[in-house]
């Protein structure tokens, strides 16, 4: 799949088959009304292991921790949209959304969802040092992590991963990146 701008940050270039840009898909707008989304599901495959589907959303910017209700308000969006991301990509690949027959890639379509793991990614364009992605491990490991596991979904979850700008080339399928973990890249 060809490079694409989200948020002023550039994704890819995937696989084919690699990548579902589930918030542009027919699936999703077909149950969009008050339904947030993430931006798209990337399938990650390795030598050893299983293979995770990672699933991204991608912000400009977010207030900063201290900032109250404003950052909670934020970090419960991200949430959701990340939940519901989880969710159309499960049924999706249940073949539960008529539209997902045509537009999920084969790929996804032919995974074995009892090995597959999950990766719950907030990509971050405009934050600076001094408001950094360390801040973002506590607040989004007690906001948006607890919450899914303790949900249907816990036992699926792999981690929560926040990066900033200078970390996006990480989500292209030539450069690992690390397994497990609440992770904030340099």
């Amino acid at each position: 799949m060809d490079p694409f701008v989200e948020s002023e940050m550039t994704f890819g270039p995937y696989a084919d088959g690699h990548c579902f840009r589930v918030e542009q898909s027919a699936t999703y707008l077909a149950i969009q009304e008050g339904v947030q989304m993430a931006e798209f599901l990337l399938l990650r495959t390795q030598d050893e292991g299983p293979p995770s589907i990672w699933i991204v959303e991608a912000k400009m910017s977010s207030p900063r921790t201290e900032t109250q209700p404003n950052f909670n308000d934020f970090i419960g969006e991200i949430r959701d949209k990340l939940a519901n991301a989880l969710a159309v990509g499960v049924t999706s690949i249940l073949q539960r959304h008529p539209a997902a027959a045509t537009e999920l890639p084969d790929s996804f379509k032919n995974l074995d969802l009892a090995s597959v793991g999950f990766r719950l990614v907030l990509s971050l364009s405009t934050v600076t040092r001094s408001h950094g992605c360390r801040h973002y491990r506590t607040p989004c490991a007690e906001h948006c992590t607890p919450p899914l596991r303790r949900g249907p979904w816990g036992q699926m979850l792999s981690s929560l991963s926040t990066m900033r700008r200078r970390s996006i080339s990480g989500l292209s399928q030539r450069r690992s990146l690390p397994k497990r973990g609440t992770v904030c890249l340099p």
